[in-house]
């Protein structure tokens, strides 16, 4: 199978990783990895694999052109030199009136054989300065699973602080529960 290369500007690398906007032409090769994550990783995604992986190809698609027609919410991917997406981060900004000065940071994931090469910082760091070139916007609001130490670690290095801790915030369908952090950037 060939991956499709990134196109469009090159937003910043790390690890040779290449970041940029996604866009509608990427819907499968992002379902893919998002239905990697939410296998790999079950209890640090609200959504789970099977609910994910009913939905059809197009409800990505929409997804993507969805977030491409908006100013203030994107999806970034980040590109391997051989195209393959291998990580991936979004940002909603909150859309009622009264708290548009917020945004959410959803759906970080970077693949287990490009993890500790800095290409999740430079995911986070990306969406950060995109965010802050964003009129009005103050906030980036975040929930990470609790015991997923290195998560929490690279948000507090990027300056994200907790400020309050959700019991039992997910409960996993082959049982147990997730605490959350919910951790928020002042920009």
């Amino acid at each position: 199978m060939t991956r499709p290369r990134p196109t469009g500007p090159r937003r910043s690398s790390a690890a040779g990783a290449r970041i940029r906007a996604l866009a509608a032409a990427d819907a499968a090769v992002y379902r893919a990895l998002r239905l990697r994550s939410l296998r790999e990783h079950r209890d640090s995604f609200t959504s789970t694999y099977e609910e994910e992986a009913r939905r059809p190809l197009a409800d990505s698609r929409k997804r993507l052109e969805r977030t491409g027609k908006r100013r203030d919410d994107f999806i970034l991917g980040a590109f391997a030199a051989d195209g393959a997406m291998i990580g991936v981060a979004g940002l909603e900004r909150l859309p009622r009136r009264q708290e548009r000065h917020k945004s959410r940071l959803f759906g970080v994931y970077v693949a287990a054989d490009h993890g500790g090469q800095g290409v999740g910082r430079a995911l986070v760091r990306a969406v950060i300065a995109r965010a802050r070139r964003i009129a009005g916007l103050e906030q980036v609001h975040l929930t990470v699973t609790r015991s997923n130490a290195a998560a929490v670690r690279l948000y507090r290095r990027e300056g994200f602080v907790v400020y309050g801790v959700e019991r039992a915030a997910v409960r996993l369908a082959g049982g147990g529960t997730v605490d959350k952090n919910h951790m928020v950037l002042f920009l």
